[in-house]
């Protein structure tokens, strides 16, 4: 008798209860991978209205807090004009109304919501094109576009500033309760 079938035999006392152990191990197995057959399962469980199993549940919890962290984070383009504007015009760009039809025409035709520019005369001209708040467009030329440049990066400065600030106190917030609820060496 081969080496392990000897330690069964000895271990459960006749061939049988080799076979027995064999048959269990078997059904075990087959229960526990799984197949074609538990996936057309899962999705009849579907179909008839029971709950899914847990296994489910984990890809489908990532999946939608990904699509709700992904539309939390979109700029609509109201917000964005609402936000470009007043530095623009801090910065000495001219607005231009879009006050007759062939000039609303215009606006359509321009790329918007986006600082762009143009030769004119060898010189750089900035504009930006506002359909939907203002329903202008602002131009100004390269001293303009540089002082824009930098209240763009001096409010993208405070604004990590802020975030630093607010992920600091969380952090400690975070510590001051682990500390509330570790008893500490003192306590035992």
């Amino acid at each position: 008798m081969h080496k392990i079938t000897q330690n069964m035999y000895n271990t459960y006392g006749s061939s049988q209860g080799w076979e027995s152990l064999l048959v269990w191990w078997r059904v075990t197995r087959a229960s526990v991978s799984p197949t074609r057959s538990s996936t057309a399962e899962a999705v009849s469980t579907l179909r008839s209205g029971q709950r899914l199993p847990y296994r489910f549940a984990a890809p489908f919890a990532i999946a939608i807090v990904a699509l709700l962290a992904g539309c939390a984070t979109q700029e609509t383009p109201q917000q964005r004009a609402e936000r470009i504007e007043p530095m623009l015009s801090a910065a000495g760009f001219h607005m231009l109304p879009a006050d007759t039809p062939s000039r609303i025409a215009e606006t359509q035709r321009l790329t918007q919501l986006k600082v762009r520019y143009f030769i004119d005369n060898g010189k750089p001209r900035y504009w930006f094109n506002d359909p939907v708040n203002c329903h202008c467009v602002y131009v100004g030329g390269e001293k303009n576009y540089q002082q824009y440049e930098q209240i763009r990066l001096s409010q993208q400065a405070a604004q990590q500033q802020v975030e630093a600030a607010r992920l600091n106190e969380d952090a400690a917030e975070q510590e001051q309760m682990n500390m509330m609820l570790w008893p500490g060496p003192f306590l035992y």
